[in-house]
């Protein structure tokens, strides 16, 4: 399994067509990332032991962010679950309400979801600082919110 634990903290590295979903519905977080871990496990990204343990870090450290014009929300979990680093970004057909990262109880309505599983204890930090930063763009997110495709999505972060 070594051999599957790249070095991999440049974000354009981890992005995947087939990881960029559109229309994504669900009734509250748990559901959403039950289905988003579904597909990542499906794709053979990530051990079955992912999906409860990012929905178990996720109430325990929750990763919503008030970022400026589109909320959105970073869960990700323990490297241990993970074959293969990835990003998977889900563009939402209705907000879904998380909790705000550093509160325990204050919700954000969540438009946009960039759920990270990263195979590398050294790399984890670097892909999460990096993603938060681009995050941090008003521009950058707004564009996100207004792209169509895959390959769109994935160029706006990659040129950041």
């Amino acid at each position: 399994m070594d051999k599957e634990k790249t070095k991999k903290t440049d974000i354009g590295d981890l992005l995947y067509e087939d990881l960029v979903l559109f229309d994504v519905e669900a009734n509250n977080e748990e559901e959403l990332l039950t289905n988003l871990s579904k597909v990542v496990y499906n794709k053979n990204f990530v051990k079955n032991s992912f999906k409860d343990a990012i929905i178990k870090r996720e109430k325990i450290f929750p990763t919503g962010l008030p970022s400026p014009g589109v909320k959105v929300a970073i869960p990700h979990t323990d490297v241990e679950h993970v074959l293969t680093s990835c990003i998977t970004i889900a563009k939402l057909k209705k907000p879904i309400q998380f909790i705000e990262m550093g509160t325990s109880s204050k919700r954000l309505d969540i438009e946009l979801v960039f759920m990270l599983a990263v195979n590398a204890p050294k790399d984890q930090l670097n892909v999460l600082q990096k993603i938060m930063c681009t995050l941090s763009n008003e521009k950058v997110l707004l564009e996100l919110k207004k792209a169509d495709t895959p390959k769109e999505i994935i160029k706006i972060i990659k040129d950041q």
